[in-house]
């Protein structure tokens, strides 16, 4: 089988026109379809996307925050 993605989207910004106030320090939930190819169905996949200076700054003031840093799901954007 050949996957393909389908769609991104979130439920945190728009994500057709989000720019970040600070370039290297934000943080946004993903979701990704992603499935067969050529079929409608697929699977969503829920990522986090962020900056290091976002995962420094929320490992060090946990207050700026309550979402608690994950493993695989992070996708760390420079």
């Amino acid at each position: 089988m050949e996957a393909e993605l389908k769609s991104l989207t979130s439920s945190d910004i728009d994500e057709l026109v989000y720019w970040p106030d600070d370039e290297e320090l934000f943080g946004f939930t993903l979701d990704a379809t992603i499935g067969p190819k050529g079929e409608d169905s697929g699977n969503i996949f829920q990522l986090f996307v962020c900056t290091p200076k976002w995962i420094t700054t929320k490992m060090i003031n946990p207050d700026l925050g309550d979402f608690g840093v994950f493993g695989g799901e992070l996708i760390i954007v420079k």
